[in-house]
């Protein structure tokens, strides 16, 4: 064989390889396995309350695109498994490369909230307890830190981003400074500062995960 010849195919032999190796899916990420429990809880979440049975309600987890709030943009990708104990987990290394296609631009509900780069693509996971055989809330469903009873969400970036904004309601204000260092999920909290503000921001990941679900607001 020509050497001119055996080079072009050694070169095409060495791309092919790098498009195979940039093809492969990521690696399942523990962290990204949900294990929880569902909890029947009062709003303040300090107390429980008569729970449906299992048969009576439905779980379901859209994702919402571009925003921390509003309506999903992205259905079911992956529903939870039941496990004998009655809790739950959520695999969301499953259907992963879905929800990355799916993502968009920032739209934000509120109109003070930013996000640094402008294009950053990111979207809430967003879970709901729906009637077993209906589409009608039986509750509202939120993600909580049973040891520390504090009210969670659940974001993916798709890459680094940065989203503030600042608002002043009734004496009180609530500022964002969500800072996300690198592509995965994080866990936003909305914490009370100094002289009854609030502050969402990231924090560590709850040490007694739940899903609470609370009285509808009416």
């Amino acid at each position: 064989m020509h050497p001119a010849h055996t080079l072009t195919v050694c070169g095409l032999a060495l791309l092919a390889a790098l498009v195979a190796c940039s093809d492969e899916p990521p690696k399942p990420r523990s962290d990204w396995v949900l294990r929880f429990g569902v909890v029947f809880l009062t709003e303040d979440l300090q107390a429980t309350r008569e729970p449906l049975a299992p048969e009576q309600y439905r779980l379901w987890f859209p994702y919402i695109v571009g925003d921390f709030y509003g309506s999903p943009d992205v259905p079911e990708l992956r529903s939870p498994e039941r496990e004998p104990d009655g809790s739950y987990v959520l695999d969301l290394n499953v259907a992963h490369a879905n929800l990355v296609e799916s993502l968009g631009p920032p739209d934000f509900m509120l109109g003070f909230m930013r996000a640094e780069p402008a294009d950053a693509r990111f979207a809430r996971l967003a879970p709901a307890a729906l009637e077993a055989d209906g589409i009608e809330l039986v509750g509202r469903a939120e993600w909580v830190d049973l040891r520390t009873r504090e009210r969670l969400l659940l974001l993916y970036a798709h890459q680094p981003v940065v989203i503030t904004g600042t608002s002043a309601a009734g004496g009180r204000t609530t500022r964002y400074d969500v800072r996300i260092p690198q592509a995965g999920y994080v866990w936003v909290a909305g914490r009370d500062e100094s002289g009854g503000d609030q502050i969402y921001t990231v924090v560590p990941a709850p040490a007694e995960l739940a899903l609470a679900i609370t009285p509808l607001d009416r």
